[in-house]
């Protein structure tokens, strides 16, 4: 709330977030180098590392490499870096591109999902100016969103098709980060879309350049059981999105797609309800979001609009998968 246009703009840049992305100065993995008492500095354009306590961008290590990625509009996208040794960690080669400016806008960019809670301030107390941030951040992230290229690590890809095992993302390092985000993304928009503050214009702009671009995101490959437990959050935001959208073909590819919501109970877990990995952090992760998953899913009905013999009214789960109930 305290950001001013100018700031919030910063802290929602044009251009692309990279989480891979070591300290070239003394190669802390960026797990750590820019979090804890490193990361994002008061001027909103630069990090320093929590180990070496250098500050970047830096004149030592110029960005001053560049080179071009294909985006899904067929356009040309240009990345700059600074090339140096190749980056090792934790048995990982991410290569000689350290993206920095990149590694800034991720520390802005992991702060996205917190406009949740803005927007569950407006739905407890009705005050309108958290309304109004709510739009104006998602006005933002819907100008800039889908010009984000499709990356795994530290690697860029024209589709999330030609990934690594399709789990690119375009908000930093996986398409995890982008589900895991949406979910509280596209509840913020569900609980502020109807207090007035936006017009036509900003729902079709929110719709199409968040809802519709998420979409082609998530469903240009099935999720990959090698990350069985990233799969609901996944589906919740999809399920989130197709609620928004009145989108038949998403609801239905959560339900009954390659790891939908019917096959995933079925596959995952253990007759006594554990998850099939025997971790309970895993199962943590697996089962967090499953809640909100039920509650975007139970109840829902497709537009009038849709006519198919195969439409949604009104799901019930415990008629759908009669399992559920025993």
């Amino acid at each position: 709330m305290k950001l001013s246009p100018e700031q919030l703009k910063l802290m929602i840049p044009e251009e692309d977030a990279w989480f891979k992305c070591l300290c070239p100065n003394c190669g802390t993995a960026p797990e750590f180098a820019w979090s804890g008492k490193g990361g994002l500095l008061p001027d909103l354009k630069s990090i320093r590392c929590s180990k070496c306590s250098m500050v970047f961008p830096n004149e030592k290590y110029p960005e001053n490499h560049t080179y071009t990625v294909k985006n899904r509009d067929g356009s040309l996208r240009t990345i700059r870096c600074y090339k140096g040794k190749d980056q090792i960690s934790s048995g990982e080669n991410y290569g000689p591109h350290y993206h920095i400016t990149g590694a800034v806008n991720y520390t802005k960019i992991r702060k996205i999902g917190s406009v949740f809670s803005l927007a569950f301030a407006y739905a407890i107390e009705g005050k309108m100016e958290y309304a109004q941030r709510v739009r104006e951040v998602l006005l933002r992230l819907a100008q800039v969103y889908p010009n984000y290229i499709v990356k795994f690590r530290a690697t860029p890809y024209p589709t999330p098709r030609q990934s690594r095992q399709g789990m690119g993302g375009k908000l930093c390092a996986w398409k995890f980060s982008d589900s895991h985000n949406f979910v509280r993304i596209f509840n913020a928009y569900a609980l502020t879309r109807d207090s007035g503050i936006y017009s036509d214009a900003d729902k079709v702009a929110i719709e199409n350049g968040l809802c519709r671009e998420f979409k082609w995101l998530m469903t240009a490959f099935p999720p990959q059981d090698s990350c069985s437990n990233a799969i609901p959050y996944h589906m919740t935001a999809s399920a989130l999105c197709a609620s928004i959208l009145g989108d038949h073909e998403l609801m239905d590819w959560v339900l009954q797609g390659a790891n939908g919501y019917i096959s995933f109970i079925n596959k995952w877990y253990h007759r006594d309800g554990f998850w099939h990995e025997n971790s309970a952090s895993y199962a943590n992760m697996a089962n967090e979001c499953m809640i909100q998953l039920v509650a975007a899913i139970q109840g829902y009905s497709d537009p009038e609009s849709y006519k198919g013999d195969d439409r949604y009214d009104k799901i019930d789960l415990l008629k759908l998968i009669p399992s559920q109930g025993q």
